[in-house]
């Protein structure tokens, strides 16, 4: 087939798009100038020769202009003068106007883009911390260097020099920048900036400040990287090995194949001649170890070292005192940090691997460092050799962390969370672990440096250090600080005590919008702590808790209480409570709760009367997941589900006949799934505004009423061996239909019958299914005749 060429658009929609972007955010008392402004617009149009990114590139860079001056000095550039008739000088014409136009700050961070290849996928966090270490970041009273570098990153990305990357999802943003926009990064940079396979370094001409180092074209790799001694010292400032990186978009997951890991070998005294050096980024290469001689970079702020072979680092690395960044991502061999880590006073980001069955050894000292911001995780051994929790008191500055390990809450521990003002997220997780020797213990090994052994972490139950733990975190000082915090992400997990801390609805939590707590069995707790006048919590999950029984006013913040509870929630979890009976509220409780997950609780709410107790109203409920063995009844007749759109029963093993009852009007999906046990579905006629079924694992489920189904338009049957379709079912049904492991024929004598189970994948409409059927037939009678 041969290509399809794009042409340029008409002046119509390319003053459309141009306007999309070029009067998106109106400031007030801008319109009263939008006149003037849209002719000149039109005229900057024209000269735009139809081609969209020259029109959305300066559109979005006069959003920022209200000065007709301005606009005008755009229309009357020398720039345009460019123009041969070739739509790239157009377009570079355009682009080089919105470079030369931008304020001086962001145009050192728009050119430093240059050093990575075209396809590069931009974190926004790891490109602003490269930004702060060659200093291109003005400092600010208010604002922390971060948020100003992400203010100045979300810039580039209005005036479309950065595109949000189809790879991003709702977690994780990621970015791209187009070709064409990296050309014009490429043309900008000139000298400045390069990117050779020539790994000697001592050939890289005097005016270079940055470089990126590539594999060699043959081979893929970057045998060596070296330097002359006696060469005078670089103005090197930026060393990065390319990365070569392949996603997977469907989780989010980072693959990378042995063919992408850059080999690489380093001499001992690489460094020496590079004293001017900020930043250096080894990420996704085999090296093992550091060189003893990066100690001599006293200017450096910035180490990648994400997805290495790295074991260890240097001790001499602790002299780095202006390091900003220690990026230990995804290095899951690495086992220990060095014993004067304390020394890196400046340190903003020390951003360790995260393990599920190793963890990283952190010596005594960590409390120096106040500056620090990122300690994704801390690991916790109780002994004099590592770094006590105590320490984390001293770390005001911190905005996310997650402790892990046995600890004590005594009256030592509360203080810093109290002092932590800025902690946005806090994961507590408590177990017991075996560990293996470790290096800190080893007096030897604590003169000489040696390697360090991992601790291996091997979960086991200790019911008296459960005890100790659950004595001491109600006494934690937490209930002493009553002033509002910043906390916005809270988790639990392994909590075993006999009741939660009064803390946790404490309103000095008024920003808390996520609670998770997850307490794996907790056969002691028995009363859930008042959550329920948390005024910006929106989503709540608690599981584990095996012996509660009840959930009444108290969750909802006590009788004391004038208001209602739950005022923000929208998403609540309840999981792993066989013994819960009972669930009492109040109607004005739960005003804005979309999605209800109940799972393996079999006893809630029912009386011998087959009815709820006092259950929420729940007026804006629409997706409800009922999963494990639970009790069916509660999702009916007593609960007001008039706005129920999703309904899912998964993994009831118990469960023979599903009721359907004439309170769920809206409901438009039914998914039940893993019902080894279903018989029967009745009361179908209810959901008259049902258009997608989907049943799938219930090997002894014969049939069910779909011709009371009348918008019914999508069905879906999997692993059905017994399901038949009895009924004659609309032509505009698409049916998809999995193969089960026994094909099952039709009854004998009955040709309305039709098997639901086929033994191939497709998607089709059930006129199709009995065209072919009939036409099969019609076939065989000829035959026969």
């Amino acid at each position: 087939m041969p290509p399809y060429y794009l042409g340029a658009l008409d002046d119509y929609f390319c003053r459309l798009l141009f306007d999309r972007y070029a009067f998106a955010d109106e400031a007030p008392g801008f319109p009263n100038t939008r006149t003037t402004l849209e002719g000149i617009g039109r005229q900057i149009v024209r000269k735009c020769n139809g081609l969209p990114l020259a029109a959305k590139t300066l559109g979005s860079l006069l959003r920022f202009e209200d000065d007709e001056e301005k606009w005008q000095d755009v229309l009357e550039s020398e720039l345009w003068e460019l123009f041969d008739g070739g739509g790239r000088n157009e377009i570079f014409a355009a682009l080089r106007l919105s470079y030369y136009i931008m304020p001086t700050h962001l145009k050192q961070c728009f050119v430093y883009c240059s050093l990575f290849p075209k396809g590069y996928i931009f974190e926004k966090d790891h490109i602003v911390r490269l930004w702060m270490a060659q200093g291109y970041i003005q400092p600010s009273r208010r604002s922390r260097l971060e948020d100003v570098g992400g203010s100045y990153f979300d810039e580039l990305l209005q005036r479309q020099f950065f595109q949000i990357s189809q790879l991003s999802d709702a977690k994780d943003e990621n970015y791209v920048m187009h070709d064409v926009i990296h050309d014009l990064a490429k043309s900008i940079a000139g000298e400045d900036f390069i990117m050779t396979e020539d790994h000697e370094l001592s050939d890289i001409s005097d005016d270079v400040l940055h470089a990126t180092l590539i594999p060699n074209s043959n081979d893929k790799t970057v045998h060596n990287i070296r330097t002359a001694r006696d060469i005078e010292p670089k103005r090197l400032r930026t060393i990065v090995v390319h990365k070569s990186i392949q996603w997977f978009p469907s989780n989010r997951r980072m693959l990378t194949q042995t063919q992408n890991i850059i080999c690489i070998e380093m001499p001992n005294d690489i460094f020496q001649n590079l004293r001017f050096l900020r930043t250096l980024d080894l990420s996704f290469t085999t090296i093992e170890e550091l060189p003893d001689s990066i100690g001599s970079l006293i200017h450096l702020r910035y180490i990648g070292l994400r997805s290495t072979n790295l074991r260890h680092l240097p001790q001499s690395l602790c002299q780095l005192y202006n390091l900003q960044t220690l990026d230990l991502k995804r290095c899951e061999f690495f086992s220990d940090l060095p014993r004067g880590i304390g020394n890196l006073v400046n340190l903003r980001h020390l951003i360790l691997p995260i393990m599920e069955d190793l963890h990283v050894c952190i010596p005594p000292g960590i409390r120096k460092m106040t500056n620090l911001q990122t300690l994704p995780i801390f690991y916790v051994k109780p002994d004099r050799f590592h770094c006590g929790i105590e320490e984390l008191k001293e770390l005001v500055n911190l905005r996310s962390l997650h402790v892990v390990g046995p600890y004590k809450m005594d009256e030592g521990w509360g203080p810093w969370l109290k002092n932590m003002k800025n902690l946005q997220k806090l994961r507590l997780r408590w177990f017991s672990y075996d560990c293996g020797p470790c290096g800190y213990s080893d007096s030897t090994n604590l003169e000489n440096g040696d390697k360090m052994q991992h601790c291996e972490l091997g979960m086991k139950q200790d019911d008296s250090l459960r005890r100790i733990v659950a004595e001491n975190l109600e006494t934690a000082c937490l209930v002493e600080n009553r002033r509002r915090m910043s906390l916005m992400e809270l988790v639990v997990e392994g909590y075993n005590g006999p009741r939660l801390p009064r803390w946790l609805g404490d309103p000095s939590f008024a920003e808390l919008v996520t609670i998770r707590l997850e307490l794996f069995c907790n056969d002691e707790c028995i009363l859930l702590p008042s959550l329920g006048q948390l005024v910006s919590l929106r989503h709540l999950s608690i599981g584990g808790m095996q012996m509660l029984q009840r959930v009444d006013r108290e969750f909802w913040g006590g009788d004391m209480v004038v208001g209602k509870g739950f005022q923000a929630l929208e998403t609540l979890e309840f999981t792993e409570m066989p013994e819960w009976e009972e669930w009492r509220g109040e109607d004005g409780d739960f005003p804005h709760l979309r999605e209800l997950t109940i799972g393996v609780c079999p006893k809630l709410c029912m009386f011998d009367c087959g009815e709820l107790t006092s259950t929420p109203i729940c007026p804006s409920l629409s997706s409800l997941l009922l999963w494990g063995e639970c009790n069916l009844e509660i999702w009916f007749p007593s609960l007001n589900l008039s706005k129920l759109h999703h309904l899912v029963v998964s993994s009831t093993q118990g469960l023979r006949t599903l009721r359907v009852r004439q309170n769920v009007p809206a409901l438009r999906t039914l998914t039940v799934d893993n019902c080894p046990n279903l018989l029967e579905a009745t009361g179908l006629h209810h959901l008259a505004s049902l258009v997608t079924l989907q049943i799938s694992n219930c090997p002894l489920l014969e049939s069910t009423g779909l011709h009371h189904l009348v918008s019914l338009a999508s069905l879906q049957i999997s692993n059905c061996p017994q399901f038949y379709i009895k009924e004659k079912l609309p032509s505009h049904v698409q049916v998809l239909l999995f193969p089960s492991e026994q094909r099952h024929q039709s009854p004998p004598g009955n040709d309305r019958v039709y098997p639901a189970l086929v033994y191939c994948l497709q998607t089709f409409t059930l006129q199709t299914y009995l065209n072919s059927s009939q036409a099969k037939s019609s076939k065989q009678m000829s035959n026969q005749g």
